[in-house]
């Protein structure tokens, strides 16, 4: 087989790759753009095999193997530099929410303490049953008075 047309062929499979992943939400578009623009490179060098001689000659490189080498180390790079960007934000963001969940969780732990101290609604001093003038239990879980409890039990 030509290696022009197995690079065609190798180029075309990475696009519809890089569609699939794209459809089934597992690749994020900003990083499908550069797989995106690396296919349609491969692609236009496979049809027009003259352009890396030309793109060589242009930028006075001898061998058209080193600038294709050379482009490649740059588009790994510039990838490299971008993932470590990512990376960076997303610790950042993971080290915000850890704070954040540790502030809720304190939050929720004085919200809980206080809750089995005062009853919800309540303002410290127990509710008066309203028909029989004895001070009423309520049960915190479910704001209700409990019947036949005794205050001060638990």
């Amino acid at each position: 087989m030509n290696p022009y047309a197995l690079a065609l062929v190798f180029s075309f499979l990475i696009l519809l790759l890089i569609f699939i992943r794209l459809r089934n939400s597992r690749m994020n578009e900003r990083y499908a753009t550069w797989w995106i623009v690396i296919a349609v490179v491969l692609i236009i060098c496979s049809v027009f095999p003259g352009s890396i001689s030309w793109a060589a000659r242009v930028a006075k490189i001898t061998v058209p193997l080193n600038l294709v080498f050379f482009l490649a180390g740059v588009v790994v790079l510039l990838l490299s530099l971008q993932f470590s960007v990512d990376l960076s934000h997303a610790a950042e963001r993971r080290r915000r929410l850890a704070e954040e969940i540790a502030l809720l969780r304190s939050r929720v732990d004085q919200l809980e303490a206080g809750a089995c101290t005062t009853p919800p609604g309540g303002d410290g001093v127990r509710d008066q049953a309203p028909d029989t003038g004895d001070p009423a239990v309520r049960d915190p879980r479910t704001d209700t008075d409990v019947p036949g409890a005794q205050p001060g039990e638990d």
